[in-house]
């Protein structure tokens, strides 16, 4: 699902952390934000992180804003060509 910036964070924050063996509390404790953000994050498309919030994310995934942008981008290019066939 898509949040209205038109970015999908959730799956990229979700899988970061289960591939990581990590719970929304590690990883909340990691990015120095509360644990219920991180659940808003994953669980609502409605919930949109702020500017600082963005800036914890990039940094806990090791990406610039940018590239972090780029890739949920390309992740919703590839989950649109996947739908149409």
């Amino acid at each position: 699902m898509k949040n209205n910036t038109g970015l999908d964070l959730r799956q990229i924050i979700k899988n970061y952390r289960t591939i990581r063996l990590m719970s929304q509390k590690d990883l909340a404790e990691s990015w120095e934000i509360p644990q219920r953000a991180i659940s808003r994050w994953e669980q609502s498309a409605r919930s949109n992180p702020s500017i600082e919030s963005l800036l914890h994310i990039s940094s806990g995934l090791n990406l610039s804003i940018d590239e972090l942008i780029e890739q949920t981008f390309v992740n919703e290019e590839e989950d649109t060509s996947n739908a149409k066939n």
